[in-house]
């Protein structure tokens, strides 16, 4: 007889009818986590992320918005209707230099269903999965059972880097967030295993800036044995991209990874001020009145959560927070993207955004503290992180029709999503 854990039928009846209908899934969770509390258990499954990832999956599906980078996207599904994947791989925009097979393998599925919007559906899937995987996986591990710090740290993720913006950029964050997840299974969870590796390497093949994230990753196994000086090289990243681009320029070579690395470089070469500040999209990012709140509270929020853990580390001395791999990646992290604000485009979002990603793994810990002033500027931050959210999203309230996004999650089901994954078959 086989044995079937009780956990897992409890997370799989749920799926079924979160499946059939997205909006009771969410509702479920509320529930269960509502449930959770009260009880004495302790382990919740990491899993039940997907109920969270499905109803983005369905927002996805219905994000009809022409003032994003989504709109590009959708006109090259479209403009590659019939191909075959071998003429996608060898004909595509992206592909020709800088060899993205996931990205045009993710556009082809999309262009195979029928419906150019099962992209942002399966971005949305992806990127809110792996958002809310890290969140409630470190809840487990913190035992965390607060249900107002739970919807405080829910509401940063999901409001700081707005839906809207995360699924519209369709490439970079998604590749981030991979590497984010691969981090953290190797760094929290310890799995060193195949898994691990794949989800580091495929982020290249997705977005060139991929190899630079991943450089950052590779930083912190030096950080031992460099200390401080790799705070450095994070901090003036430009230059160090300079110098890079200045020695691969002109490089040529039939090699996958080698011409990865030269395009990547390129392509961060071309944000830096020294790159081009007058380009129409630099110049646009510098006058937008989203990007101008982005870095301003990006900014408050990064340094605040620095802070926060040096204070934690200064006065936890035997438990410092900053002594672990994982929160070394994060400060690493947010420090490239400090060094970002001189970048005259949407450099420095994307990096906030996989700060925003980790950092419940910090404030998980430092909301209980047994400090104070560590506890008050944590929910300093998470109440700032609400009203952020409140701001973005009245910012981009005319990016997207509201009535078509409400419509579209009540009217939106598996089953519809599912006749066009059947049709990529046919």
């Amino acid at each position: 007889m086989i044995a079937i854990d009780r956990r897992s039928i409890n997370l799989f009846l749920p799926f079924i009818v979160a499946f059939i209908y997205p909006p009771l899934g969410l509702i479920f969770l509320m529930y269960t986590i509502i449930k959770f509390n009260s009880t004495d258990e302790d382990y919740l499954s990491p899993n039940f992320a997907i109920f969270v990832a499905l109803l983005f999956a369905v927002y996805g599906y219905n994000l009809y918005t022409q003032s994003t980078d989504l709109h590009t996207y959708i006109e090259r599904v479209q403009g590659i209707n019939g191909w075959t994947l071998d003429m996608v791989f060898n004909n595509m925009f992206f592909n020709s230099q800088s060899k993205l097979y996931v990205t045009d393998f993710l556009l082809y599925i999309a262009s195979k269903s029928g419906n150019p919007y099962l992209l942002p559906c399966m971005i949305g899937f992806i990127d809110y999965y792996i958002i809310f995987y890290i969140f409630l996986d470190y809840r487990n591990r913190c035992k965390n059972k607060n249900l107002l710090q739970l919807i405080l740290i829910s509401i940063m993720l999901i409001g700081i880097s707005t839906p809207l913006s995360v699924i519209s950029n369709v490439r970079c964050v998604t590749a981030y967030a991979i590497i984010c997840l691969a981090a953290y299974r190797e760094l929290v969870q310890k799995k060193k295993n195949v898994l691990t590796i794949v989800l580091y390497i495929l982020p290249i093949w997705i977005h060139t800036s991929a190899i630079m994230f991943l450089m950052i990753r590779l930083l912190v196994y030096i950080i031992k044995y460099i200390g401080g000086f790799s705070i450095v090289i994070a901090l003036f990243l430009p230059n160090v991209i300079t110098f890079l681009h200045n020695l691969t320029n002109g490089v040529m070579s039939n090699n996958v990874i080698i011409t990865s690395i030269v395009n990547a470089v390129d392509l961060a070469y071309r944000y830096l001020p020294e790159g081009d500040t007058t380009s129409a999209m630099a110049l646009q990012y510098n006058s937008d009145v989203v990007n101008r709140f982005v870095r301003t509270y990006g900014t408050f929020f990064i340094l605040l959560l620095i802070a926060i853990i040096y204070v934690q580390g200064y006065i936890h001395k035997n438990n410092k927070l900053k002594d672990e791999k994982i929160v070394q990646f994060l400060i690493v992290v947010a420090i490239v993207a400090l060094s970002s604000l001189t970048i005259p485009t949407g450099i420095f979002w994307r990096y906030e955004s996989a700060v925003i990603f980790l950092s419940p793994i910090v404030l998980m810990k430092t909301v209980n503290d047994d400090n104070k002033y560590i506890r008050y500027m944590t929910y300093i931050l998470l109440v700032s992180g609400v009203m952020a959210a409140v701001v973005m999203f009245s910012l981009q309230k005319g990016w997207v029709s509201t009535s078509t996004i409400i419509n579209g999650l009540v009217t939106t089901n598996g089953f519809e999503i599912s006749h066009r994954f059947f049709n990529i078959l046919a």
